[in-house]
């Protein structure tokens, strides 16, 4: 039987009850995505410009265009996953093909003058890939997924669980995995017993984040470059999760269990994005810019359901929860971006960029539900992130030769490895011939986290080591 659900207590990664706050994440995360020249640099291109991808981090960059473009970039992605969970290492790969890029810009003339010219540009850019896939499983010495549901359903009656937002404890009640042995005072208890229990979780992701940009920028002398943009970011993503106990003690009538979650999301926004670019010279150039929060209208549906296999042949399922329609608002935090270009004659130059995002600045909004609690975890749980870029490039004839390398912090608050715990590199190269131009570039990206299997209250968090790799393949026409 399917039952519609509409409290939000499990609104956000159903994936697991205590990562509500890494909906936030996937709206904060920045894949090296972009034109080929872009993704061979790493995107340190904020002092440079004359790309349609750094347009989307800094709009100055429009003003550098010499002439009009039309542009075309597709991108394929290839993603390793591996985690580490109580000593046990599962490796899942996955692969993606998608437009990385589109842009066209062109020369308001009727408003220049002598001094000043004036740009106005339309560009689309993929901003993280969402077509991934990761196992996680280990056996747990310490505990079951149950002990967590038996504790927040101590003290409530069974028949009251899921209406005071402990759906996932109602479930297991439903299923047979918990029952009430002390009607007085609702305290509860499972036959599910057993330790070094088999624990996975198999988690299916697709969709991607993508921002259509409009922007106006002026070129002041070819010394001074400023612009402003316009941004309209939207998300679709879709999560579907299985998470399965098994091998408990030979003497339990539970043989295992499965929880199945399936999480839709849809979104769109709206920002504000200001920079500009200085050149002391013609070899030294600067760049800054800034990133407005982005305000977005949320769309998302859910269905979950538990189930159990007993010893005996039997099965139980609760009962299909769902809700087609939950709608909210979030709002991400601003960003921040400087970088310095040295140009060496017409042989190329050296790009150094920094960019910082507080990502502990989350604020979920509801006129019908309090969503303070997630906002909490995200100010807890998260901190500034920092990434420093490191580029070349290389010009012999019509050939271009590219190259960098990024060092980053991890979101989370709990990780001192600083830099090291994101990196990044990669390399590309392209040709020229009259108005043509065609790039090809790869980069990887290293990062690694903890991910959560149920509450870590329970359970030691697992890692999971993200090795994300991409091939960056386009042309465009000068005009």
């Amino acid at each position: 039987m399917r039952h519609h659900f509409i409290l939000l207590t499990v609104l956000i990664g159903l994936a697991a009850e205590a990562q509500s706050f890494e909906e936030a994440l996937w709206f904060g995360e920045r894949d090296l995505i972009g034109s080929p020249r872009y993704t061979a640099l790493g995107g340190a291109m904020g002092a440079l410009g004359n790309d349609f991808s750094s347009v989307h981090d800094n709009p100055a960059g429009l003003a550098v265009f010499r002439r009009g473009r039309l542009e075309l970039d597709l991108g394929v992605g290839s993603r390793e996953f591996t985690s580490a969970y109580y000593g046990e290492d599962v490796r899942e790969r996955s692969a993606s093909l998608f437009i990385a890029q589109a842009g066209l810009v062109g020369e308001l003339e009727e408003l220049g003058s002598k001094d000043v010219r004036y740009f106005a540009g339309l560009s689309f850019k993929r901003l993280a890939d969402f077509g991934r896939r990761f196992n996680v499983a280990g056996s747990n010495p310490i505990s079951s997924i149950i002990d967590q549901w038996i504790y927040n359903s101590n003290g409530i009656p069974s028949d009251q669980l899921i209406d005071q937002g402990w759906l996932y404890e109602g479930m297991a009640w439903e299923a047979y995995l918990t029952d009430v042995i002390d009607p007085t005072n609702f305290t509860y208890s499972s036959s599910a017993t057993g330790l070094d229990l088999m624990q996975e979780r198999e988690v299916r992701q697709s969709g991607g984040h993508d921002e259509l940009l409009f922007s106006l920028a002026a070129n002041r002398g070819h010394r001074l470059f400023y612009g402003a943009g316009i941004g309209i970011p939207f998300l679709e993503m879709t999560e579907e999760s299985n998470y399965t106990e098994s091998e408990f003690d030979a003497n339990s009538p539970v043989n295992d269990l499965l929880l199945y979650d399936r999480y839709g999301l849809s979104a769109v926004g709206v920002n504000l994005h200001l920079g500009f670019q200085y050149r002391f010279n013609y070899w030294w150039r600067v760049g800054a810019s800034w990133i407005s929060p982005t305000v977005y209208a949320m769309n998302s549906n859910f269905e979950t359901q538990l189930s159990a296999n007993f010893r005996d042949g039997t099965s139980a399922s609760s009962q299909e929860y769902y809700n087609d329609e939950i709608l909210y608002r979030l709002t991400t935090p601003q960003r921040f971006m400087c970088s310095s270009a040295f140009v060496i004659g017409k042989s190329g130059f050296i790009s150094i960029e920094y960019r910082s995002a507080q990502m502990n600045w989350q604020r979920f909004h509801s006129r019908d539900f309090d969503l303070e609690n997630i906002d909490n975890q995200a100010t807890d749980q998260l901190g500034w992130q920092h990434t420093l870029t490191l580029a070349s490039e290389y010009r012999a004839g019509p050939v271009y030769l590219r190259g960098f390398h990024l060092w980053g912090n991890s979101p989370f608050s709990t990780d001192a490895r600083g830099l090291e715990a994101q990196r990044a590199f990669g390399f590309g190269t392209g040709f020229t011939f009259s108005k043509w131009r065609c790039d090809i570039a790869w980069r990887q990206q290293l990062s690694d986290r903890p991910y959560s299997m149920y509450s870590s209250e329970f359970t030691e968090p697992a890692t999971l080591s993200d090795q994300n790799s991409m091939l960056v393949m386009g042309v465009f026409l000068s005009f």
